[in-house]
């Protein structure tokens, strides 16, 4: 056996292994069932957080309800948002009627145009037209030139009840 000091009170002890010396191991020993329940009540606040966690329908994992709100009022805010696409690559889709079965023959929209000079781009809207062959067209104010951009125009906020 060596001699090595006890790892609390710093008493030589000759040690088979142990740690402490005696005394030291004795309030050790008295501590103990405290910081058992101590490490119980932990253990019961992990599992009611892990029991109360929630899945959102993207697989993404909530661990609180203030998080769960936080993250669908981005979603919608990201629902709402207008995205420009730039234009004429890219071409607006023509979409089917709500109410009867066929194309619909214009859509109103946002543009983006620069002026003549380059010095400011303005947005406003405008309509765009498809031709019985389906080609598309903005209306006549539009100058093909100076629109940069275009969006479809966000949905109108729905009144909830």
């Amino acid at each position: 056996m060596e001699l090595k000091p006890c790892i609390t009170c710093g008493k030589m002890i000759q040690s088979d292994g142990t740690e402490m010396c005696c005394s030291c191991y004795s309030k050790w020993k008295e501590t103990l069932p405290e910081e058992n329940a101590a490490l119980r009540t932990r253990i019961v606040e992990l599992e009611h957080q892990l029991e109360n966690h929630k899945a959102s329908a993207d697989g993404t994992t909530h661990w609180c309800a203030e998080c769960k709100m936080r993250d669908d009022h981005i979603a919608e805010l990201e629902r709402s948002a207008v995205v420009w696409h730039k234009y004429p690559d890219e071409k607006p889709e023509r979409p089917m009627c709500k109410t009867l079965p066929r194309p619909v023959d214009w859509k109103i929209m946002l543009i983006a145009e620069r002026t003549h000079d380059n010095s400011m781009v303005y947005v406003k809207h405008a309509t765009y037209y498809w031709d019985r062959d389906g080609t598309g067209f903005f209306e006549y104010q539009v100058s093909e030139g100076t629109t940069t951009h275009w969006a479809y125009l966000p949905e109108p906020p729905r009144e909830e009840g």
